[in-house]
């Protein structure tokens, strides 16, 4: 019997002979490539079982590779907030804000895009994603966390996962960021008990090097002191070159909406009241240890707004 031959074909990028049968197909019509190209350039989708090439190669917490258009689907931007005309009736706070809530599993997380306006992105601390909110501002955009938190049923966060709470600062001058950030260095031991017990011990979350002396002992440009600070801080001041922000990144990871949104009025009530304190009016008010710092902050918070000083006394008891 005669014996079989195979054709032979040349690569269309080392221009070398190969076997037809050992032909690999590439994204472009009409493109072939020998193994050993292929191998270089190309690689299957694990998500799709689609050919791309290697440019366009995205790695997986899990170690699987996936193409851009399967990764593109994974993560997405957040939708711009629409409100024309706020109120403020519950949050108490005319002060902008956005919120980032990290995750240890989130299934079937991809319908989610396009039915609220968080946006989702990877992060590589968590072994869920992490989902982000736009800008927010009044009870609107509390309402807004709620419709998020409508679809994430069956989500899970664990000891690696954070509540990351940005604060608006954009509209004060250096003195009045002096001031705030001056504040929070006196009540760092007061916030984080508020917060689960274990997460102060978490790097990402560290207690900043910096004291509230140093702060108002700094001669210059307050802000130029900012980005020399590490972002892994549990307040963190470098944040406020890139978003004109303050990130508080102390509050573990929660999918609750009461504690979600009660941390967010926290805060914002807190630094509208601090702002334009002096040095000597924060010292009076905030020079006393964590149960009469405690009280001082209960009072700011009742000021005005839905009144959250109940929720946080069963916090703050939780850790005496």
């Amino acid at each position: 019997m005669p014996t079989l031959t195979a054709s032979t074909l040349t690569c269309t990028l080392c221009h070398n002979d190969f076997n037809f049968l050992e032909l690999r197909v590439a994204p472009e019509y009409n493109v072939m490539l020998c193994p050993s190209c292929w191998e270089q350039r190309c690689f299957f989708c694990t998500e799709c079982e689609e050919v791309a090439y290697t440019r366009n190669r995205n790695a997986t917490r899990d170690n699987r590779v996936i193409c851009d258009s399967c990764y593109n689907r994974n993560i997405w931007k957040v939708i711009p907030s629409n409100v024309s005309i706020a109120s403020y009736t519950n949050i108490g706070s005319k002060r902008k804000y956005g919120i980032e809530l990290e995750t240890a599993s989130c299934p079937d997380y991809q319908e989610l895009k396009g039915k609220t306006i968080f946006g989702a992105k990877t992060d590589c601390s968590v072994s869920g994603m992490e989902f982000i909110s736009p800008i927010l501002y009044g009870d609107e955009g509390l309402q807004e966390v709620f419709n998020f938190l409508e679809f994430t049923n069956g989500f899970t966060v664990d000891n690696t996962c954070g509540y990351h709470l940005h604060i608006d600062v954009r509209d004060e001058n250096p003195v009045q960021l002096r001031h705030i950030v001056y504040a929070y260095a006196k009540t760092y031991e007061t916030w984080k008990r508020l917060v689960a017990s274990h997460r102060p011990f978490n790097s990402y979350c560290a207690r900043t090097q910096y004291s509230a002396e140093e702060i108002r002992a700094y001669n210059h440009n307050i802000v130029n002191y900012f980005r020399g600070c590490s972002r892994y801080a549990w307040f963190n001041v470098n944040a406020y070159e890139k978003y004109k922000t303050f990130e508080i990144r102390l509050h573990e990871g929660t999918m609750h909406y009461k504690t979600i949104i009660y941390w967010a009025m926290a805060h914002t009530r807190f630094v509208d009241a601090v702002k334009d304190m002096r040095y000597e009016e924060i010292d009076r008010l905030l020079d006393g240890a964590a149960i009469q710092q405690f009280d001082v902050l209960k009072a700011i918070w009742n000021q005005s707004g839905q009144r959250i000083s109940e929720f946080y006394q069963r916090r703050f008891n939780y850790h005496v």
